[in-house]
C-alpha cells in the first residue's frame, strides 16, 4: 500500500468530499427532518473508499460543515445544523462510514456484504439520528410519533439508494483500490 497521504489519495478524498457536499445540500422538506442525497453520498464513499480514507473523507465533510460551509441539507452549514433535529443523522454519517467500508474491506469480492454493511450502517444513522432528536424534542412526541418522524418516511428511498451504491460499489470498488494500492 502507498503512503496514505499521496497525492492520489488526497485527489480522491477531496473529489468526495465535493460529492458529498452537493449530494448533502440536495433536500426534500417533510418536516423536521428532511429527505437528503446525504447517506447515499456515504454509502458511495464507503462503498468505493478503504476505511482509513471513507472515515477521513466523511470526517472532513462534517468538520466542513462545522465551520460553516454550505454542505448540509438545503446547502446550509455551521454549528447549529449539527446541533438541530437533523445533527445526530450527520454525526451517524462517520460511524456508517466506519461499519461500512470495514466490512467491505473485510469481505473482499463478496458481492452481498455492499448492501448488508449498507442496511446497517443505515440503521446506525438511524439510531443517532433518531436519539439525537428524542434529545431536541426533549418528551414533545411519544414513541410512534418518533418513529414516523425520524425513520418509517425514509426507510423507501433510503432502500432505493442502498441498491444504487451496492451497484456503484460492486463495480468500481476494485479500480479504486488498484489506484490506492490497497491489496
Amino acid at each position: 500500500m502507498k503512503k496514505f497521504f499521496s497525492t492520489t489519495s488526497i485527489s480522491y478524498i477531496a473529489l468526495f468530499i465535493a460529492f458529498l457536499a452537493i449530494l448533502g445540500g440536495i433536500a426534500i422538506p417533510i418536516g423536521p427532518i428532511s429527505i437528503t442525497l446525504g447517506s447515499l453520498g456515504v454509502y458511495l464513499v464507503s462503498s468505493l473508499l478503504y476505511t482509513p480514507y471513507a472515515v477521513v473523507t466523511i470526517g472532513l465533510y462534517i468538520l466542513m460543515g462545522a465551520l460553516g460551509l454550505p454542505v448540509f441539507s438545503n446547502f446550509e452549514g455551521g454549528i447549529a445544523k449539527l446541533l438541530g433535529p437533523t445533527g445526530g443523522y450527520i454525526l451517524g454519517f462517520l460511524l456508517c462510514a466506519f461499519i461500512e467500508s470495514f466490512l467491505i474491506s473485510k469481505f473482499k469480492n463478496k458481492k452481498w456484504i455492499f448492501p448488508i454493511s449498507m442496511l446497517i450502517g443505515t440503521l446506525v444513522i438511524y439510531l443517532f439520528g433518531t436519539l439525537w432528536f428524542l434529545v431536541i424534542a426533549n418528551g414533545k412526541y411519544d414513541f410512534w410519533q418518533i418513529l414516523m418522524i425520524c425513520v418509517i418516511p425514509f426507510i423507501p428511498l433510503d432502500l432505493v439508494k442502498i441498491v444504487i451504491a451496492s451497484l456503484v460499489g460492486m463495480r468500481f470498488r476494485k479500480y479504486v483500490d488498484k489506484e490506492l494500492d490497497i491489496n
